[in-house]
């Protein structure tokens, strides 16, 4: 009977723990860079957070509130550390349909890319730059560099990571037979 008492108190205690241990993990949260970006704006970005990341991709969730009756895309970018945009990382695209919510974007190192013109294996990204530009304007699609973002409501949030440039690596490993597997020849 105490064999089963303690079984029992030890399966609880166990559990206990993995759920307090499970739900102690903090939420990454991105910080906004200090300017002057939406300081004027009717768009605001009430909290960006990472969802999920691999060496090749970011998943972020941003929270907006907008208080004008536009239509909005919104689109990011992963800036260097002199804030250029990393045009090697490309974003999805996702239509703003309410004037509060959340949406997703996810963030990918262009597969289709000659990795060989690097000399080292990762690419270092200091910020996330976040862009409201309005609905049907394609024209800033099709500006060169950071000029489609500039025209659009912008905001840089501080996020330091590591892309992997390239694919996987290829190790030759020598197989060197031992025990009976000396003496099997092959035919």
């Amino acid at each position: 009977m105490k064999n089963n008492f303690f079984s029992k108190l030890i399966l609880i205690f166990l559990f206990s723990n993995m759920f307090f241990q499970s739900g102690s993990a903090q939420e990454v949260i991105l910080k906004p860079v200090e300017g002057l970006g939406g300081l004027f704006s009717d768009i605001k970005i009430t909290k960006v957070r990472m969802l999920s990341e691999t060496e090749e991709a970011l998943n972020v969730e941003v929270s907006y509130e907008i208080d004008n009756d536009t239509k909005y895309v919104l689109q990011g970018a992963i800036l260097n550390s002199r804030k250029s945009r990393i045009k090697e990382i490309e974003s999805s695209k996702e239509e703003v349909k309410n004037k509060k919510g959340v949406l997703d974007l996810s963030f990918n190192f262009k597969s289709n890319l000659s990795r060989s013109k690097y000399n080292q294996p990762y690419l270092d990204s200091r910020y996330v730059r976040i862009t409201f530009t309005e609905a049907g304007d394609d024209f800033f699609d099709d500006l060169p560099g950071d000029i489609g973002s500039a025209l659009g409501e912008s905001f840089d949030f501080e996020y330091k990571k590591k892309w992997r440039v390239g694919g996987g690596m290829v190790i030759d490993v020598p197989i060197k037979p031992i025990g009976k597997a000396m003496s099997i020849r092959r035919n």
